[in-house]
């Protein structure tokens, strides 16, 4: 038994052949081949999860101010809710240089473009707060965000979560991005809010944006596996391969 083993052994000092080379390496190259795409569909899964994870962060903060503000939702307009929620989530990070970059926040999905910003001016803020929450009169402030909040529900600071017939099916937060890109641009490359109630937007919420329809100037965006994470006014999340109907999932 002994001197077939060392007989093996020095079998193995001799090498592989070709064609056994040949098989290890074309094995090598099938199992990678059934591998990859398990770690892409794992890595996208992650981000979806990552991204619920923001949604849930942004659902405790509004829950909150829901409950210091007499339940009444905080104000959208201008990006106002970003900086709202702010002292609830500790999470803000601020471009003040479309070059530089910094660190994901829980505004900014992970499977999103990692430049998306929502550019907020302090002329915007004449009638909310001076000087502007971010600093010194006449400056501004490019917000990390990929969330957008559905006014109809909010209303400009008015609205509240009792006013909803059907909270566990009405639209809050959803994903979104601006078409085309408006990098500089007055409003950034993220909108902050999507207009149902409006006829001549509701084009935004029906359909996906640009990034899968080129013709469309929709909000929404389905960054996960063609679709998208949507909070809803019970501060629940869903993931959704298609946005609701707007008369059944966005007006209150």
């Amino acid at each position: 038994m002994l001197c077939l083993a060392l007989r093996k052994v020095r079998g193995l000092e001799k090498g592989f052949t070709l064609i056994e080379l040949l098989v290890v390496i074309s094995v090598v190259a099938i199992v990678a081949a059934m591998l990859l795409p398990v770690f892409v569909t794992a890595r996208a899964q992650a981000k979806q999860a990552s991204c619920v994870s923001n949604l849930r962060q942004i659902s405790y903060a509004y829950s909150m101010y829901l409950g210091d503000y007499s339940d009444f939702y905080p104000d959208n307009d201008y990006g106002a809710n970003l900086w709202l929620v702010e002292p609830y989530l500790h999470q803000r990070k601020i471009k003040r240089d479309i070059s530089q970059t910094h660190a994901l926040t829980v505004w900014l999905c992970p499977a999103a473009d990692k430049d998306m910003y929502y550019w907020c001016h302090d002329s915007h803020w004449a009638s909310i707060a001076s000087p502007p929450p971010w600093g010194a009169p006449g400056s501004a402030a490019k917000v990390f965000n990929s969330y957008v909040v559905n006014n109809a529900i909010t209303n400009n600071g008015r609205g509240m979560p009792n006013l909803v017939r059907r909270p566990s099916k009405t639209v809050l937060f959803a994903e979104g991005c601006r078409q085309p890109k408006r990098l500089g641009g007055e409003y950034g490359t993220a909108p902050t809010a999507v207009h149902p109630h409006r006829p001549d937007r509701r084009g935004d919420v029906i359909g996906w944006c640009s990034h899968v329809n080129p013709g469309s100037t929709s909000l929404l965006h389905p960054w996960h596996n063609g679709g998208a994470n949507f909070m809803y006014v019970d501060l629940h999340v869903s993931f959704l391969h298609k946005p609701p109907p707007i008369e059944d999932g966005w007006l209150p």
